[in-house]
This record gives structure tokens, C-alpha cells and sequence, in this order.
């Protein structure tokens, strides 16, 4: 392994077994308890979005799915507001976000936030309207996913400089691109966080697009990058959403100089809430 790549990844597993041992012991019995309902969020999860994307592959086989991305966009807005609820009334995740009616009404911009479970991205795609997706190429190809956001219009992280060309064309139609600049979950708190992708701040600059930023608090392992979903977690998932500052990129600012900026906000911003706990 290269050095630099297996510092890297000692760093992220010393912050995790250090989280990890900071949660207390539960008995036994509400040990089994929790994993009961740990597995149970996993099965709804998985069977509502299987049974949904089979439904769409179907439908765009049969010739059926026709052209309208914003139908699929509801669909799977809803589909993930359902396992969300779901989620809470099994005791999986609690989200707090007081401020997410002030997103409904969104229109041409890119919400851009950090990324430490996999549950916030499931909320902000639930919340933010007419909502695209920059997406890991992978879920292409996931049996969960594949063709609802094929429908809904997501785009693939791996396109490159075409990435860049469908999302300004989304924005111009007044759709919503959801990112996460770091391009995957964050690594666990005091882990060096990893760099942003420039691909977001090249569509702010060449269109002058606002980014809304949303800072993200999680509490729990479980849905962390490197927590695997069938290890046991205590439970529920505290995830903790607030809106952060709206950043419009300067005349003559380049991608690199705004993207910087963002990071630096982030930086900052995830930083304190690390040391503000939930």
C-alpha cells in the first residue's frame, strides 16, 4: 500500500475504534432488542427500495416510465421520506432539522453538504424539490437504485467534464443538484476530511448558481463510512441538520479559488460541531 494511503487509513480506523469505545455497554437483552430493530430498518429499507426500482424497470422496459424525470424525482422523494418515518418509528435514526421547509422551495440551486452517514444523504433528496443527484457511478448498478435514478435524471460522479455540461443543463431547467463535494462519506470525526471535488464549483462559476450549504451532526456509528450495515449498533442514529451559509461565487473567482473557499467553510463549520456534540 502506498505510505501516504496507509496513514490514511490508520488515521480513519483510530477514530473510529475511538467513538466506538466511547459507547457505553447496553444488557444483553436490549443489546438483541436493538439489533432486532436494527434489522428490521435494513428489511424495510431494502425491500421498499427494491420493490420500487423493480417496479420502474418494468415500467421503462414496457415502455411505460415515459420522459418526465420530475415524476420519478417525487417518487423517490417520497420513497425516501416513507423509510424515513419508517426508520424513526423502529427507533433507527432520529433527524432533527427545523429548517428544512425553508428548502421546498428551492429552484436553480445546488445544496451542497457534508457527508458523515449514509441516512443525510436519504433526508436532504427527500426534503429538497425537483431534486438531481450527484451520485457515486456504482449505484448505477445497484439492484436498489439503478433505474429510478436513471428516470430521475441522477448523475454519475465518474462522467467527468460531462458532468459539469448535464448539470448546468438540470439547473437551467430550474431542477435542484444535491452534492456532497467530498465525493463520499466523510471519514469519522478527527479523521482529516477528504478533499473537495472541483466539479460543483465549475458549474457555480460558469453559471453564477448559488450553493446553499447544509452542515450535517451525526451521533452513532452506525451508517458511518466503515461501519458495516449488519455489524450491531447502539441505537437510534442522531443526525442533526442545520442550514448553513448561501455562497454565490465572486465576479472573475475560478472553480479552484471558490471551491477552496467552500472547504474552508466546511473545515470550520464541521469542526465546531465536533466540539459542540449533540
Amino acid at each position: 500500500m502506498v505510505p501516504g494511503l496507509r496513514a490514511e487509513s490508520q488515521e480513519s480506523s483510530v477514530s473510529l475504534r475511538r467513538e466506538a469505545s466511547r459507547q457505553t455497554q447496553a444488557p444483553r437483552w436490549h443489546g438483541t432488542w436493538m439489533y432486532m430493530r436494527q434489522m428490521a430498518g435494513l428489511v424495510v429499507f431494502f425491500w421498499v427500495s427494491w420493490s420500487n426500482n423493480f417496479r420502474a424497470m418494468v415500467l421503462r422496459r414496457l415502455g411505460l416510465a415515459g420522459e418526465d424525470p420530475e415524476r420519478w424525482q417525487r417518487r423517490l422523494s417520497e420513497m425516501l421520506r416513507f423509510w424515513r418515518r419508517a426508520g424513526r418509528f423502529l427507533g433507527v435514526i432520529e433527524v432533527d432539522f427545523p429548517e428544512e421547509d425553508q428548502l421546498k422551495n428551492l429552484r436553480g440551486v445546488i445544496v451542497a453538504a457534508n457527508h458523515p452517514s449514509l441516512v443525510d444523504a436519504f433526508v436532504l433528496l427527500g426534503v429538497v424539490p425537483r431534486a438531481v443527484c450527484i451520485m457515486r457511478s456504482n449505484l448505477r448498478r445497484s439492484p436498489l437504485f439503478s433505474e429510478l435514478t436513471l428516470l430521475a435524471g441522477y448523475i454519475a460522479n465518474d462522467q467527468g467534464a460531462a458532468l459539469v455540461h448535464s448539470g448546468i443543463a438540470h439547473l437551467a431547467h430550474g431542477e435542484n443538484l444535491v452534492i456532497f463535494p467530498e465525493g463520499t462519506r466523510s471519514r469519522p470525526e478527527g479523521a482529516s476530511p477528504f478533499p473537495f471535488k472541483r466539479g460543483f464549483a465549475l458549474m457555480a462559476t460558469r453559471t453564477g448558481t448559488p450553493i446553499q450549504t447544509v452542515i450535517v451532526q451525526r451521533e452513532g456509528l452506525y451508517f458511518s463510512k466503515g461501519w458495516p450495515l449488519f455489524r450491531p449498533a447502539r441505537l437510534p442514529t442522531k443526525l442533526r441538520f442545520r442550514l448553513g451559509r448561501r455562497f454565490v461565487p465572486a465576479p472573475e473567482e475560478s472553480a479552484d479559488d471558490f471551491a477552496r473557499r467552500l472547504e474552508a467553510y466546511f473545515q470550520c463549520e464541521t469542526a465546531e460541531a465536533v466540539a459542540d456534540p449533540l
